[in-house]
């Protein structure tokens, strides 16, 4: 009777459940499992995101380049350029791309334009009250932002305009360039494109 009641003792302990080290052990498991599961969500939430921000700036930048250029593209007079708020615009000095040594083109912060329908245009990259950069499209009826900026910016002093002729009697090609970055200042892209006035000159 005792040998057997021995055996069932034993029986009883080994069916008793897991020790504290196999405990440990699966507890370790499951948190590093739950752990790259959060961080794969994480960063598929992160990239999402960052996808979306890259999205509204790229639809902004390129709404915005395409307005420019086409104004520019189909003025009907060039009125001129100017690098600060208080200077007269200037027609003749587009620099020249022919040059034996060109040097680098100037940069402007307004360009003022007669569009399709003879009336003046002006494009700036001007401060706003607080100091921050804003694109903007002037004209007689008011002044206009042409970027989202409950979302978006100019990216520090990264917007300007150049010009430049190959002779007097050829019609100004005018750069646009200008950097948009989100808010947060986390994604930024930079617009950049050329255009030929293709009634100027003409």
């Amino acid at each position: 009777m005792k040998i057997n009641l021995k055996f069932k003792t034993q029986d009883l302990r080994f069916e008793n459940g897991f020790t504290l080290i196999e405990l440990l052990a699966v507890l370790v498991i499951l948190v590093s499992v739950g752990s790259m599961v959060v961080l794969i969500m994480v960063n598929s939430f992160r990239g999402t995101t960052t996808s979306g921000i890259n999205n509204k700036i790229r639809d902004d930048g390129d709404f915005t380049v395409n307005r420019i250029s086409r104004d520019i593209q189909f003025a009907q007079a060039f009125v001129g350029v100017k690098t600060n708020e208080q200077d007269e615009f200037d027609k003749n000095v587009c620099g020249s791309l022919m040059e034996t040594t060109p040097t680098p083109l100037a940069k402007y912060k307004y360009i003022k334009i007669l569009n399709e329908d003879r009336e003046e245009i002006t494009y700036a990259c001007k401060p706003d009250s607080q100091g921050a950069l804003s694109l903007r499209r002037e004209n007689s009826a008011g002044s206009s932002i042409l970027i989202d900026e409950s979302q978006l910016r100019i990216k520090g002093e990264e917007c300007y305009f150049t010009c430049s002729q190959n002779f007097l009697t050829d019609p100004p090609t005018v750069g646009i360039s200008f950097t948009l970055e989100d808010n947060n200042g986390s994604a930024s892209i930079q617009f950049k494109t050329s255009v030929t006035m293709r009634n100027v000159n003409k």
